[in-house]
């Protein structure tokens, strides 16, 4: 390089290559070119401040554009009368005055072995090691895309942006989306860039042409920031057995249920229903709301499903019941004046348990866990929340617990795999001539685990598994009988 003003240049060994797509045809009687600094022809980088408004001084490649386009050098005869050498070096220049990264770039006479090939516009090309320059990292973590053919990188992230921006569409072009949009594309600079174009009026750009454009990303391997994905709603709803609020966690299981008169109370029973509530929820839906401590807000979680529900049962402590809902929509909402019913929570001594038709006295602990198998599911439908609840398996029962090992009753039964039935009743207050209580009924339970004790002092404890199956005489595989004050307490 040979500068005018009689400063030191450089002479340095290099790759040349044509460049540019439309300037190769043989039509062209000047053609773009490119520099490569590579170990297999002299030094790998180009160390020298070409270009005065940069403190870049290095270069992997320099880019020496022939300007062909709207030029005497054009196949258009039009063009050629209009020829604007200038035109890419303004756009370029005012894209970088507009707060944008651009390449910086200087006219030059070029001589090719001594043979003069005319003025070139030397440039930086925009690619991985010229973003690592004006963005910072190394220039492997950038990907560099020129008219969708990769330069440096992959196009992972560029096919991500695309799908992002084509899902625009199907979300309305919402307010969600634009914010999605913005952690993928610089705006701001994708704008600047659009209002560069159409101030120079540049019609081989975009629409069919899709020409004459790059694009450059950081690939960041830390983790990005934050999206709103599908709404969901899961967790447990616990509370201590109430002969009145333990139905509505039983009629959310069950989908079913039945009333009776019984004297001064009414009889309610709940057997897990064969049909699904609708097409949309396999069980009936309910709405739970949740008071806040923030003077007087609330949660509305509605369209929830009862999915698992687990009754508790053990010495010396109040029967515990939890219902694990899932699916359903949310939304708050001023907080409503409670109420609770009367009444107290069953005690551990009003439980009786009987296997087989015999009282089993030998029982600590008793766990019964119905699970509908049930499963939030979202659509394309425009939103993100769940559009159907339904089940992605079979109901099951399992039933676990700790007894005393007496004698080899219940691990015999084990063995032969027995069938038998299990009755839990605990009984509460008394009501005129009824007695409030809860009843669960399951008339075919068989062990499936009983790893029994051989050691100790005398006191044995055995903790064992077990689970319910179909019963076709009873047509049920569980019922829940409820005895209280209340009449259609439970109906859907």
């Amino acid at each position: 390089m040979i500068n005018p003003d009689g400063s030191e240049g450089f002479q340095v060994n290099c790759g040349i290559r044509i460049a540019g797509g439309g300037g190769r045809n043989p039509i062209h009687k000047k053609h773009g070119l490119r520099a490569l600094f590579k170990g297999i022809y002299g030094p790998t980088k180009l160390k020298y401040k070409l270009f005065p408004d940069t403190d870049v001084d290095e270069f992997d490649t320099i880019v020496f554009k022939s300007c062909m386009n709207i030029s005497w050098n054009d196949y258009d005869p039009f063009l050629r009368t209009h020829a604007l050498f200038n035109r890419d070096r303004w756009c370029q220049d005012t894209q970088r005055d507009m707060g944008a990264i651009s390449t910086h770039g200087r006219f030059v006479h070029l001589y090719l072995d001594g043979l003069y090939w005319g003025i070139y516009d030397m440039l930086e090309r925009p690619d991985a090691s010229f973003m690592a320059h004006y963005l910072g990292g190394e220039k492997e973590n950038y990907d560099a895309i020129n008219q969708s053919e990769i330069i440096d990188g992959d196009m992972v992230s560029w096919n991500a942006t695309i799908n992002m921006a084509n899902s625009g569409g199907s979300r309305g072009y919402d307010n969600s989306w634009y914010e999605d949009m913005q952690q993928w594309v610089d705006i701001d600079n994708i704008c600047d860039h659009i209002l560069n174009q159409f101030y120079n009026g540049n019609i081989d750009w975009t629409g069919s042409h899709g020409n004459n454009w790059r694009i450059a990303s950081q690939r960041i391997y830390d983790e990005g920031g934050n999206y709103e994905g599908f709404h969901t709603i899961g967790g447990d709803i616990v509370a201590e057995v109430h002969p009145i609020g333990v139905g509505k966690m039983i009629a959310a299981f069950c989908n079913n249920s039945s009333i009776s008169n019984q004297a001064s109370c009414y009889t309610h029973t709940f057997i897990p229903q064969h049909t699904d509530f609708d097409d949309l929820c396999a069980v009936v839906p309910m709405t739970i709301e949740i008071y806040r401590s923030d003077g007087g807000s609330a949660g509305i979680y509605y369209d929830c499903a009862g999915n698992e529900l687990t009754i508790e049962f053990a010495h010396n402590t109040l029967t515990k019941a939890t219902l694990a809902v899932v699916g359903g929509k949310f939304t708050r909402v001023e907080a409503t004046t409670p109420s609770y019913p009367a009444g107290s929570a069953f005690p551990w001594n009003v439980t009786s348990v009987s296997l087989g038709g015999v009282a089993a006295d030998e029982i600590k602990t008793l766990t019964i866990k119905g699970m509908n198998a049930l499963e939030a599911v979202g659509t394309l439908d425009g939103t993100k929340t769940a559009n159907r609840i339904k089940r992605n398996g079979f109901r099951t029962f399992e039933i676990s617990g700790t007894l005393m090992f007496d004698n080899q009753t219940e691990f015999t039964k084990y063995i032969n795999f027995t069938n038998q039935r299990l009755i839990v009743n605990a009984a509460g207050a008394t009501i005129g001539n009824s007695t409030v209580g809860l009843n669960i009924d399951i008339p075919k339970l068989v062990y499936t685990a009983f790893p029994p004790n051989i050691g100790g002092p005398g006191l044995i404890e055995v903790s064992f598994t077990a689970k319910a199956t179909y019963d076709t005489t009873s047509s049920y595989i569980a019922e829940y009988t409820l005895v209280n004050t209340k009449l259609n307490e439970y109906l859907g």
